[in-house]
């Protein structure tokens, strides 16, 4: 009696012992895997795997030898060019390295003014440490040649536009660095729209921007939108963009 009773613990402890090293084994392969794409989402892609058309301006620009960013994704088309960069940590001095970058291309194409078309998108999108959306993003273009003429820019291929991101460049606005770019695109996000105040908050790394361009995903209207814009830059003069339509100006100093 007493022999069978002990039989049947020892079956119960050996069944919770096997239940337990199972849990083990399953949990380290989670931390494992999960270590695992957090290592990726730091990595670089190999610089000999990228393929590019532009290579006098790939390695004047130094995209490869930065040590505060790496090169996440590099992507042409026609006439089309798409970077996708990372801060190699999670502070705000990368965007120094990021805004020589800028100033590096600038210089190139003023240098070299026939190596780009006129009308060449290229786009650098920049996120910091392990956010999974770019916080800005420079473009040499944005929109159509009437929407240009609207705003009174010309096409070229020199970067004259940053775009924040409501959502995810809040906390980068109170940084204190400068983006003195021409023009500002503001992409509105969340459940305020685009007559939130907090919304604006990232035109403070622009203040002395010629141009507002605030694109917006609904059917909302500029209301109080633009006082909250002209309260931050005031010269600026401000537009609303839809998709697949044309800007639109609205209520202008």
């Amino acid at each position: 009696m007493i022999l069978v009773k002990w039989e049947n613990n020892f079956k119960i402890v050996r069944q919770l012992s096997i239940r337990s090293i199972a849990w083990l084994v399953v949990m380290c392969v989670l931390i494992i895997n999960l270590s695992g794409c957090a290592n990726n989402e730091k990595k670089s892609i190999s610089m000999d795997k990228i393929h590019t058309s532009y290579e006098e301006w790939f390695n004047a620009v130094g995209l490869d030898t930065n040590g505060a960013f790496l090169v996440q994704s590099y992507e042409e088309s026609d006439n089309a060019l798409d970077i996708g960069i990372r801060m190699t940590d999670n502070t705000f001095d990368g965007y120094q390295d990021v805004l020589l970058l800028i100033e590096r291309h600038n210089s190139f194409v003023k240098d070299n003014p026939e190596y780009f078309s006129d009308y060449v998108q290229i786009k650098i999108d920049v996120a910091r440490g392990g956010a999974p959306v770019p916080e800005v993003s420079f473009l040499t273009n944005y929109g159509t040649l009437s929407d240009s003429a609207l705003i009174g820019e010309k096409n070229n291929a020199l970067f004259s536009y940053v775009e924040y991101y409501s959502a995810s460049s809040a906390e980068l606005a109170e940084s204190g660095i400068s983006i003195d770019f021409p023009n500002v695109i503001i992409r509105q996000s969340g459940a305020n729209g685009c007559n939130s105040e907090e919304s604006y908050s990232s035109l403070k790394l622009s203040s002395e921007c010629t141009n507002v361009i605030v694109f917006i995903e609904g059917n909302d209207d500029l209301g109080e939108g633009s006082e909250y814009i002209h309260n931050i830059a005031p010269n600026a003069k401000v537009f609303l963009s839809r998709f697949g339509k044309g800007l639109e100006q609205k209520n202008n100093l």
